[in-house]
């Protein structure tokens, strides 16, 4: 019978889909689904948990940071600079990063030729002392009163792929 047919005689429907439904109860009935439940399936990521990282998880995140610097196009770190005179004023590195995680945050300082240093608040740097943390900037305590600071790209990274 095609389905022409059954559209023209929708009563010869009703029958052939009540034989169908006979045969799949008969075939549950006969052949019975296995005792053994089936595999479990494990997900790729595990359970989120409410637990605050802690310094060390920190400290180790922020090495794994700064192994390198990530934005420089060489992925080498630059040449040690000449200092020159010693009795210059200060100068504050350039704010590269900021990490905020579960309320505890850290600020990371570039200085071309150095390596790159991770502080939390609190923590000094040179004549300054970190006051606190934002998403969008640092606030520093200096000789100069308080300076707000925010991340920026290297010199070297700017415009470059």
């Amino acid at each position: 019978m095609n389905w022409r047919a059954l559209h023209r005689h929708p009563g010869l429907a009703k029958p052939g889909f009540a034989a169908a439904l006979a045969l799949l109860a008969a075939a549950e009935l006969l052949f019975p689904a296995p005792a053994t439940p089936p595999p479990r399936v494990l997900t790729a990521w595990p359970a989120a948990s409410a637990t605050i990282a802690s310094d060390a998880t920190i400290a180790q995140w922020g090495a794994t940071i700064l192994a390198r610097p990530i934005l420089s196009p060489d992925r080498r770190p630059a040449p040690p600079a000449d200092t020159g005179d010693a009795d210059t004023a200060y100068t504050l590195p350039r704010l590269s990063a900021i990490i905020i995680t579960h309320g505890a945050s850290s600020a990371v300082f570039s200085a071309a030729g150095e390596k790159p240093v991770l502080v939390a608040p609190g923590g000094q740097i040179g004549p300054y002392r970190l006051d606190s943390i934002a998403p969008d900037g640092v606030k520093m305590l200096g000789p100069d009163g308080l300076v707000t600071l925010h991340p920026q790209f290297a010199a070297s990274a700017g415009g470059q792929n």
